[in-house]
């Protein structure tokens, strides 16, 4: 590698001379940069499908405990599977 006597690197002593050379250095640089595109690409299509399956799973657990958080009444079907002969529970004592 040259040095101008401003004590500076002279990169272009380092390319090549022949137009054959430039030639297969300019495809190569082409090539690599062909693929770096499609590797961010896919990078991007892989953060992005996590991302909307994070969202996606975020919505679904907000929506389920949506009516909890509104305050209002709960209404469902229940089945008693054993009486105990109470007609109440008591409060557990601390």
């Amino acid at each position: 590698m040259a040095i101008d006597p401003r004590g500076r690197e002279q990169f272009h002593a380092l390319l090549p001379e022949s137009l054959v050379a430039r030639a297969v250095l300019a495809l190569l640089g082409l090539v690599l940069f062909v693929l770096a595109f499609f590797f961010v690409l896919a990078v991007a299509i892989i953060l992005s499908a996590v991302a909307t399956g994070a969202l996606l799973r975020w919505w679904w657990l907000s929506r389920k405990l949506a009516p909890a958080r509104a305050g209002g009444v709960i209404e469902g079907e229940y089945v008693v599977v054993e009486r105990t002969g109470h007609e109440r529970l008591e409060k557990p004592r601390r």
